[in-house]
């Protein structure tokens, strides 16, 4: 028979959520820029300010797609995110409606840096708060915490 340990199972459920947020997350975003950048005939003309759209909408998706990953190559999210970026504004340049700028792809990038490196901050800050005194008081452990411990962090 094959046994499974209890850390093996939690570890392969990780692995699974981890993957299943991920592609929710790309979801979500196509939806998004689907609703946002196709144009139907019975939709009003609202102006939308260009700058900042495409950074807002690169940042989450770089950014939920790093905290997403199991162990997140970095290099690797962004150069997808960026190629995805350039394939939308190629796409744009053949759709008639809409027009193919090289100022949005720049924006994407910036988008999908600044995100990841928000991500990364917000892994090191739960790894640093995770090793905090405050936490394994939090879950129960026997370390203390004292008034000198709390005015530290």
């Amino acid at each position: 028979m094959f046994f499974v340990s209890l850390n093996q199972t939690i570890e392969m459920h990780k692995k699974n959520f981890y993957i299943i947020v991920f592609w929710v997350t790309v979801a979500f975003w196509l939806v998004t820029c689907y609703l946002l950048f196709s144009k139907k005939p019975y939709t009003v003309e609202i102006e939308v300010p260009s700058f900042g759209v495409h950074i807002l909408l690169f940042f989450v998706l770089s950014y939920m797609t790093t905290l997403a990953q199991y162990r997140p190559r970095l290099f690797l999210i962004w150069a997808l995110i960026c190629l995805f970026g350039a394939m939308s504004e190629i796409i744009q340049y053949f759709t008639p409606p809409r027009t193919c700028d090289i100022v949005d792809f720049f924006e994407d990038v910036i988008g999908a840096s600044l995100g990841i490196g928000a991500a990364v901050l917000t892994l090191i800050m739960l790894r640093h708060f995770r090793r905090s005194a405050l936490w394994q008081r939090l879950r129960g452990r026997k370390k203390t915490v004292s008034l000198q411990t709390l005015s530290k962090l």
